[in-house]
């Protein structure tokens, strides 16, 4: 895992179990772990990583750094070794980790950046705001209602679409443009 996280108070990480801690105190990493459980990892959002060190000829003996990812590649350690986890917590995390050792992964996909300054623009892209469009953009609660589907609202947005389409009537982000 990488002891620069921005997720980290300056000089509070000097080891891998200070960084497991604090992810874990101040991260939600349980709740990670349970999704991992559950769903497996999101296949849309890919680990990265940059080398630490020189590179090696066999990528399997590489050491990498973990720059985007920690939550889960924390999470992904906790279930391997409850035994790694934060007293409090290491209760909850055997458990996890028997219903684990049913769908275990072994290997996770990799986006191998060339190094950490490399990995700033992508980094910002993905945890800073939306940066005018180029960055992640939050669906807003209407785009969020359109994705469920068949809620309780469905009727009411459908009678929105039709009179946006039809009618022209303005969204309340196309009145401030």
């Amino acid at each position: 895992m990488d002891a620069l996280n921005p997720r980290f108070p300056e000089d509070k990480v000097e080891s891998e179990k200070d960084a497991l801690e604090l992810l874990c105190n101040a991260e939600n990493v349980l709740k990670v772990a349970q999704d991992i459980v559950e769903y497996g990892l999101n296949p849309l959002d890919l680990i990265g990583v940059i080398r630490d060190g020189e590179p090696t000829e066999d990528l399997n003996h590489q050491n990498y750094i973990v720059v985007e990812g920690n939550r889960r590649i924390c999470a992904l350690k906790l279930l391997n070794d409850p035994e790694i986890a934060p007293s409090d917590q290491r209760k909850a995390y055997r458990q996890l980790s028997e219903k684990w050792k049913e769908n275990k992964i072994n290997k996770i996909s990799c986006c191998i950046l060339n190094n950490r300054d490399a990995s700033k623009v992508w980094l910002e892209r993905l945890h800073g705001d939306s940066n005018g469009g180029i960055g992640r953009k939050k669906w807003d609660a209407e785009q969020k209602e359109r994705f469920t589907g068949g809620s309780r609202n469905a009727i009411a947005l459908a009678v929105f679409d039709y009179a946006e389409k039809k009618m022209k009537v303005l969204t309340e982000e196309q009145r401030k443009k």
